[in-house]
């Protein structure tokens, strides 16, 4: 299931990361639409293969829409931001945290994962942490670009250049420039700004 893996992901409406605005969403800063009642602490344990993959590159996927039309009066950024806080309120897991066993010692294991059963509790098993007020939040980037879809995904490549060479285009840098947390390696909140790394960030580029 995808809410057992670290990963990031784009919302990609025009281009250029030039960001106009951008929140952190948590337990003292909640988006629209969250529920007070939110879900007790839990700590869910994770399976072996999300242990594993955690080591591995952060997954990003990138979608690029039509602009929508002008007549529908639609602000795409305050619609998502706002229906980001009904999604998370489903799944406040994208809000939490993702941590590991990083102790060899039964008897050192932390108090929020000794219930977890032994295989659970061995050095370097993942488990999910939320709903507690240490939640980071969700980074939610919005930002405008006076580039077209067609100039980065020319309708008629598909003619001209059947096969796709990825390398050569410049998408990457619509991914949201944000530090995200790693599973395996501690997750401390920031001297400056006292935030943790969020497991998760979005980034919305609109038409300028």
């Amino acid at each position: 299931m995808l809410k057992n893996f670290l990963f990031n992901s784009t919302l990609f409406l025009g281009a250029a990361p030039a960001l106009a605005a951008g929140a952190t969403w948590g337990s003292a800063n909640p988006p629209p639409g969250w529920r007070d009642s939110r879900l007790a602490k839990v700590q869910p344990h994770q399976s072996l293969l999300d242990a594993t993959t955690a080591n591995f590159a952060l997954t990003n996927a990138i979608w690029l829409f039509e602009p929508l039309n002008e007549k529908d009066g639609v602000n795409v950024a305050v619609h998502l931001r706002q229906t980001l806080g009904t999604v998370l309120t489903s799944y406040p897991q994208w809000a939490g945290q993702l941590k590991s066993i990083a102790v060899v010692d039964d008897v050192s294991v932390p108090a929020e994962a000794q219930e977890f059963p032994a295989h659970a509790r061995r050095f370097g098993r993942v488990y999910a942490h939320f709903g507690a007020s240490a939640d980071v939040g969700v980074e939610f980037i919005s930002g405008t670009s006076s580039a077209t879809t067609d100039s980065l995904y020319p309708t008629e490549r598909v003619k001209t250049r059947p096969l796709w060479d990825r390398k050569d285009e410049t998408l990457g840098r619509f991914v949201p420039a944000v530090d995200i947390a790693h599973a395996l390696q501690p997750n401390e909140p920031d001297a400056a700004t006292g935030l943790r790394k969020p497991i998760m960030a979005i980034q919305c580029t609109t038409f300028g």
